[in-house]
């Protein structure tokens, strides 16, 4: 690392975010911007090509997340990392597993202050900046691991978590996903695909594509004239069933004996 300036490189899908990390960053004298990228393959090779000493990673990102920026580059080869998230549930695992630090959106000037230190001190003393348990995290993001047990959501100015447990159903809403408890609904900014792919197969079910349901909050299914079905969970929500996902309903809940019209 040069003693003069940290070169970094900022990987964020979202231009506003990028502008905005780089103005924060133009604060700090010693601080290098060589490349901002816009997705996954920009972000390795620009790692690669440019060896930068920290790279601010966005870990949501379309077409590869900031996940398979590291699984392609190799653990052993990644600069420090600076994870960038709207949701901690990833951040305080990736500050687990020896990342350098991490931002959680919106950026906070008194949060990178303290990151930009940090970054500092473990450069200056060599420290490790990642190491191999970076590829448990990977494991498990990836679904080869335990499934998760709690939802980070947006409640209001802060971030809460609501156990799996105590989830109802889940409903896409465009690009993002509405977390139904069994008490109140909470708004999540992943597709309900990638989010039911970290849940527990054996607890949530997908009855339509726009639809997964908690197997334990079912309370009764009913045939209905279009073929399909509709699901009455136990707070009294009724969900159909899209037909695409018929078979997985009558495999999964009905041991394929169909209930009585």
């Amino acid at each position: 690392m040069s003693e003069e300036h940290l070169r970094v490189i900022l990987v964020d899908d979202e231009p506003v975010a990028r502008k905005l990390l780089r103005s924060m960053l133009a604060e700090y004298p010693k601080i290098q911007v060589l490349a901002e990228c816009r997705n996954a393959g920009e972000a390795i090779s620009a790692i690669r090509n440019l060896d930068p000493d920290v790279v601010f990673l966005d870990i949501q990102m379309p077409g590869g997340d900031g996940f398979s920026v590291i699984e392609e580059v190799g653990v052993e080869e990644m600069p420090a990392i600076v994870f960038v998230t709207a949701f901690d549930e990833y951040a305080l695992k990736a500050f687990e597993v020896v990342a350098a630090d991490y931002l959680l959106k919106p950026f906070d000037e008194r949060r990178l202050a303290s990151t930009v230190s940090r970054l500092r001190g473990r450069l200056a003393r060599e420290e490790p900046t990642v190491d191999d348990r970076l590829l448990d995290l990977l494991k498990e993001i990836r679904g080869e691991g335990r499934y998760i047990d709690r939802i980070a959501v947006e409640a209001g100015n802060h971030v809460a978590f609501v156990p799996t447990s105590d989830v109802a159903w889940l409903e896409a809403k465009g690009k993002s996903t509405l977390v139904h408890s069994t008490t109140e609904t909470y708004q999540r900014r992943e597709g309900l695909s990638e989010l039911s792919a970290r849940l527990d197969p054996r607890e949530f079910i997908r009855i339509h594509r726009s639809t997964v349901v908690r197997i334990d909050q079912i309370r009764e299914i009913h045939r209905w004239s279009r073929g399909g079905y509709f699901i009455v969970l136990r707070d009294g929500t009724e969900l159909t069933t899209g037909g695409r996902y018929k078979g997985a309903v009558e495999e999964v809940l009905l041991g394929r004996q169909r209930p009585p019209s």
